[in-house]
């Protein structure tokens, strides 16, 4: 701000001649600015040479904190109603979450009066021999497979499969796939109980997420890769001899096809081929009839039957 460092100077004949300190303060319009300050100094000097000049000075400086009173004011007065509005849009909020409570808390009374009004009603079904209500019935629990502990007894594929069924069918007892993993883990024991400890302890870094992870596992332990390859190769050489039993034979028969994976629309075609020549000869004419697989080997199984009592007597 433009300040005047002396009130006195010297004029061009010597004499002394007063000079307002105002005098480089002012704008062209002759005002003193708005962020006008006065020194001490400078005040003590106006008191002693212009005493006008001080009155100005003094007036301008009350009016600007007027002005910033009355711009203050203002600006209060603006937040004032900032403020008021925020608070009924905020108790506005607050009383829709308050109904919205209100509406919830009623819906929960609602439900537990259900939930009571269903129990006592299964209570009394129990009381007066009539079935539970749906909702609270379980499913009848499927007896627990045995052990698996070599695979071979009980065969792996067996157990497996007694395992899936009683998961399946009694979901609602396992709900939770950290169930489902200890009933399977109960269900082991033995070498197989040794092969998935490692992979259920709590540190594992790969440790078994799901049941079927578990199943996955004892798979590539028990399951023989070349078991269809294998299979396929006994069914190929699989043939009745004069003296088999037809039951016992076709029983084998349908066996090595299972195991084989040998298509239903082979199963004919395949079982005659497999019997002896005397059985071929006499079936031929049902062979190459449109009857199914299931009456040819009826019939078979006739003429065999005839053949072993005529054999007999």
């Amino acid at each position: 701000m433009a300040r005047e460092s002396t009130a006195i100077e010297e004029g061009p004949s010597g004499e002394r001649r007063r000079v307002s300190i105002l005098r480089d303060s002012r704008n062209q319009d002759g005002e003193l600015p708005e962020e006008w300050e006065m020194t001490y100094k400078q005040f003590d000097e106006l008191i002693e040479q212009d005493r006008k000049a001080l009155y100005e000075a003094i007036l301008h400086t009350f009016n600007t904190v007027l002005d910033d009173h009355d711009e203050l004011q203002k600006k209060v007065k603006g937040l004032e109603l900032e403020l008021s509005t925020l608070k009924n849009d905020t108790n506005e909020e607050i009383a829709e979450k308050d109904e919205q409570i209100s509406r919830l808390a009623a819906k929960c009374e609602d439900y537990k009066e259900q939930i009571v009004q269903m129990v006592m009603q299964r209570g009394a079904g129990s009381v007066h021999g009539t079935p539970a209500p749906e909702a609270f019935r379980k499913s009848t629990k499927l007896p627990d497979p045995p052990l698996l502990t070599d695979g071979k007894d009980p065969k792996f594929e067996d157990w497996l499969s007694k395992m899936k069924n009683k998961l399946a069918v009694n979901a609602d007892h396992y709900p939770s796939e950290e169930l489902r993993m200890a009933y399977v883990e109960n269900r082991v024991g033995g070498k197989a109980s040794d092969h998935l400890a490692p992979r259920l302890r709590d540190e594992a870094p790969n440790r078994y997420q799901t049941a079927d992870e578990i199943f996955a596992h004892l798979k590539t332990i028990y399951l023989d890769p070349n078991r269809i390859v294998n299979a396929k190769f006994k069914f190929r050489n699989l043939q009745m001899t004069p003296s088999d039993c037809y039951h016992d034979f076709v029983t084998e028969f349908l066996h090595l096809a299972g195991e084989a994976q040998i298509p239903e629309t082979e199963y004919k075609k395949e079982l005659y081929h497999k019997l002896t020549w005397k059985l071929q000869e006499l079936t031929i004419s049902e062979r190459i009839s449109p009857r199914p697989f299931k009456e040819f080997s009826t019939y078979c199984s006739q003429v065999a039957n005839s053949l072993r009592l005529i054999q007999e007597n």
